[in-house]
């Protein structure tokens, strides 16, 4: 009998680090809470606040990105791109959902974004899982028949959650679509959301 192969031909990576720097964090809960008195807006959340784009100038969002660089170029790097020199953060803003918030599916996409990311300031338990789509619309159809697996792997699962910690950073393709559960903790999520260019 012939040799079976089997090739994946795409894959939807997503890079995670914990950042271990609470020096950092409290600088960031300073800025916010600062920030959060100017209006903000709403676009994929269900109550909580998102604001609008900050100044990437502000020296504690230049000390943020100093700290995601690494695990930046590390996510670039897995893709071997020929004549990549860097990236540029397009634009950045803060969400903190309260008690039942939560935010839809939503993706990032746009013709100058290539990545997207999120870091966690605080988090509460049960505050919120992230959810990923799974880009595979089959995925869902055989997920929404309740066909059985023994164990649930990247071929046969509809979503992949991830279970934020104070520190952790996530970066993802643009393009792939993620939601918020609610937060059922009586205290505030806080994280910081931005868009990515690959120069």
């Amino acid at each position: 009998m012939s040799k079976i192969n089997t090739n994946i031909l795409f894959a939807s990576p997503v890079t995670n680090q914990n950042i271990e720097d609470k020096k950092l964090n409290k600088s960031l809960i300073k800025f916010i809470k600062k920030e959060k008195k100017k209006k903000g807006r709403t676009i994929s959340n269900e109550g909580g606040y998102q604001s609008k784009d900050v100044d990437l100038n502000q020296s504690v969002i230049k000390d943020f990105t100093k700290a995601i660089t690494p695990a930046i170029t590390h996510h670039i790097d897995l893709h071997e791109y020929e004549e990549a020199k860097g990236f540029q953060i397009l634009n950045l803003w803060f969400n903190v959902n309260g008690k039942n918030h939560f935010n839809y599916d939503h993706s990032h996409l746009s013709g100058v974004i290539d990545l997207s990311g999120v870091y966690y300031v605080t988090v509460p338990p049960n505050s919120g899982n992230i959810y990923f789509k799974n880009p595979d619309i089959g995925a869902h159809v055989r997920n929404a028949a309740n066909k059985p697996v023994k164990e649930f792997n990247p071929f046969n699962q509809a979503y992949y959650f991830y279970v934020p910690q104070e520190g952790s950073l996530l970066l993802f393709s643009s393009s792939l679509e993620h939601k918020v559960k609610p937060n059922l903790n009586d205290k505030e999520r806080i994280s910081i959301s931005f868009n990515i260019r690959i120069i």
